[in-house]
């Protein structure tokens, strides 16, 4: 499916690359979480400098943050990088992992909030999960996930229906191919509107 063609008159889809980083897994190329959130904390210059200069060179949008395997919140550092990015005309968008949800979607640092949550299952499931999100994060920055593989999202004509009804900002997609066909429909119904994003 050409997700750019989908918008139907409104400029390309822009780019909000996904840092990530997942210290839960055991393999030798996973990265050292929470450590590196922590030394980020005591100097958060460099990681800050460094981003505003790839997001600028590569003409992305900011950036959407998933780090994981930790037990802490990292709701002031985020907020600090919100700022910086803000300055820059950048957004930073985060997944609902080492973060207060709530402070994270009430601060003006942070321009959203992502369930991964919402991952498999089908409509009655996606829907359950979301709506429990919603009650945390208003849905004009709420992100809500779907995943290809696995054990994928279904019913995806329904989801994008619902989340176009209830106004949610942002379909994030974590795929290893390309967005199944049966998909195509609940994400023309959810890019219909001109405030929605699918990334």
């Amino acid at each position: 499916m050409d997700i750019p063609n989908i918008r139907q008159g409104r400029s390309a889809l822009g780019v909000l690359p996904t840092l990530f980083c997942d210290g839960t897994l055991s393999s030798p190329r996973a990265c050292n979480m929470p450590a590196c959130l922590d030394a980020a904390s005591r100097n958060p210059e460099p990681l800050m400098n460094a981003s505003i200069e790839e997001a600028v060179k590569y003409g992305w949008e900011g950036y959407m943050i998933d780090l994981e395997g930790g037990w802490k919140t990292y709701n002031s550092l985020m907020e600090q990088w919100g700022d910086r990015l803000h300055e820059h005309g950048l957004q930073l968008w985060l997944w609902n992992t080492m973060i207060d949800i709530p402070s994270a979607a009430a601060s003006a640092s942070v321009d959203g909030v992502v369930s991964m949550n919402t991952y498999g299952g089908g409509a009655s499931s996606f829907e359950r999960t979301a709506s429990s999100f919603l009650k945390n994060v208003p849905a004009s920055k709420a992100g809500l996930g779907l995943i290809t593989y696995g054990n994928p999202n279904s019913e995806v004509d329904k989801v994008g229906q619902w989340c176009d009804d209830n106004d949610v900002a942002q379909i994030a997609i974590w795929s290893n191919q390309q967005i199944p066909d049966d998909w195509e429909s609940g994400l023309r119904t959810f890019l219909g509107n001109s405030a929605i994003t699918v990334v």
